[in-house]
């Protein structure tokens, strides 16, 4: 019970240090200002954000759902308490860390958030009932997922990056490709749709925000989001698990 009520406190935290930084800032200035700051191609139009809301309502019905499992065979475990946990901490300290101008310490605090989910998200069996409870770490990790891209692309351009000599657009599109990448590894082997489905919504939001300033990168974009529809309609790997 102790662990439950630990897990939804901090859950509720990360809702709420998420929802100030995005839309009423931290340090005077909101995270969708900071990223505002730089003409980044790799970055969404402002409703795409609204995604977080689903997130934290993704993280009410993992708070109700492990108060009504507990003490059954689906109960969250101590180690996947221990790793909410973590995975909240983490995502705290990004944002702490994002608004104090400490990119790489930022980057680095999402690629660890990234790690401590991923584990996470394997421990749920590829079984129909545990797939419904871990929609919100989907939920969560897919955003992260794209967020991750979003920050390199800040960082790359704060810290005006030569990226090799090849040229901005070419660069988003091989984040574009790897991000994509990883949403249909994740399809295929772990029967997840929510994860491509989150990262089609943030390539959306590409397409608005470059429009036909940037052709090659929203091309890419729509490529990669049809890509992405015919692997949650056709990837069935694990149906049989799942059945």
């Amino acid at each position: 019970m102790g662990n439950i009520l630990t897990v939804c406190i901090i859950l509720a935290v990360v809702a709420g240090y998420s929802i100030a930084a995005l839309w009423f800032g931290i340090n005077g200035v909101t995270t969708i200002q900071l990223i505002d700051r730089f003409p980044l191609l790799f970055a969404p139009a402002n409703f795409v954000y609204i995604i977080t809301i689903i997130i934290c309502l993704g993280f009410l019905y993992l708070a109700i759902t492990a108060f009504k499992d507990r003490g059954t065979e689906h109960a969250l475990t101590g180690l996947q308490c221990l790793f909410i946990l973590a995975a909240g901490f983490l995502n705290i300290n990004f944002f702490y860390t994002w608004h104090s101008e400490e990119y790489i310490p930022a980057i680095i605090m999402l690629i660890l958030q990234l790690i401590v989910l991923f584990i996470l998200y394997v421990t749920y069996p590829l079984k129909r009932e545990t797939l419904m409870k871990r929609a919100p770490i989907a939920l969560w990790f897919g955003w992260q997922l794209f967020m991750l891209f979003v920050v390199i692309s800040y960082a790359a351009v704060y810290y005006e990056w030569n990226g090799f000599g090849l040229s901005g657009p070419l660069w988003v599109v091989i984040m574009l490709t790897i991000c994509t990448a990883i949403a249909l590894h994740l399809r295929y082997h772990h029967a997840d749709v929510i994860v491509p489905s989150v990262i089609i919504w943030g390539y959306l939001g590409i397409i608005v925000n470059n429009g036909f300033d940037e052709l090659f990168v929203s091309t890419a974009s729509f490529f990669l989001i049809g890509v992405l529809l015919v692997g949650i309609l056709f990837i069935h790997k694990n149906k049989k698990k799942t059945a």
